[in-house]
């Protein structure tokens, strides 16, 4: 049996993922070993922030990854992971984006904490939304702390919670830059952590999810809010779902080789 993975940072020095060349052969060694035989090189690419000329450099290193994964016996194949900010309509116009090989499929990633100051730019932005659809959805800002359930073959691991460091909100900036959020293990209250591993076990069954999750909330007065269950999230040393492992003695490797192995049956 051999794999795909759909979300890759494997091209290196051009966002948060391989830092340098020597970690790209290490995680396709590893990609390799894990039986993955294609890869979707799926760079970070910001709207508002990456220019056509960023995106050329970006297509020119995952070409260099391509070459550098056949001697792994891996087929690479382009594209990208784009911001939904503000800005995304624009860079969808000028196509500073890279849908997977050249299809009419886009990898994103939602900027869900962005609140709209005041009435007059909630009527902006529907007027926006109207251009493209007829239908405009408006949700609720919930102003409080976020966190993240972790489950693993329907086992709830413990809570991490998120804080921003570089301002009110949890944006991309916070989340990929050195520093910019403050990622803790963390009991709450025993009655809201019921509440919160109750609902991540309930999700888990309801939508019939395989091998592990991510379930990320925002609790408000005691409340947990679901904001959106990632069934593929990201997965290095520095992300969310290995600090809670560790918790429960579980380390990098051994919870790869857990995953592999619930995904198997």
């Amino acid at each position: 049996m051999a794999f795909i993975d759909i979300h890759g940072h494997y091209a290196w020095d051009i966002d948060d993922g391989m830092p340098s060349l020597e970690d790209a052969k290490k995680a396709l060694e590893k990609a390799k070993n894990n039986r993955i035989s294609t890869i979707v090189a799926t760079p970070h690419v910001v709207s508002g922030k990456h220019t056509l000329k960023d995106l050329e450099i970006i297509k020119d290193r995952i070409h260099d990854l391509k070459e550098l994964a056949k001697v792994y016996n891996i087929e690479v194949l382009e594209g990208c992971e784009l911001f939904l900010n503000h800005d995304y309509l624009e860079a969808l116009e000028q196509n500073i984006f890279i849908p997977i090989e050249n299809t009419h499929y886009l990898l994103v990633e939602f900027d869900v904490r962005k609140e709209l100051g005041n009435e007059n730019e909630v009527e902006e932005a529907v007027r926006e939304g109207l251009k493209y659809d007829n239908e405009v959805m408006i949700e609720e800002y919930i102003n409080g702390e976020e966190i993240t359930s972790f489950v693993l073959n329907g086992e709830v691991f413990p809570t991490v919670m998120i804080k921003s460091q570089n301002g009110e909100f949890f944006d991309y900036k916070s989340k990929y830059e050195e520093n910019g959020a403050k990622e803790e293990v963390v009991l709450l209250e025993e009655k809201l952590q019921e509440k919160i591993n109750n609902i991540s076990k309930k999700v888990w069954d309801i939508l019939g999810c395989n091998s592990y999750a991510r379930i990320d909330m925002i609790i408000r007065d005691e409340v947990p809010y679901l904001l959106e269950v990632n069934t593929l999230p990201g997965m290095t040393t520095q992300s969310l779902i290995p600090k809670s492992a560790k918790v429960r003695g579980l380390e990098f490797s051994d919870l790869l080789d857990k995953i592999i192995e619930y995904s198997l049956f």
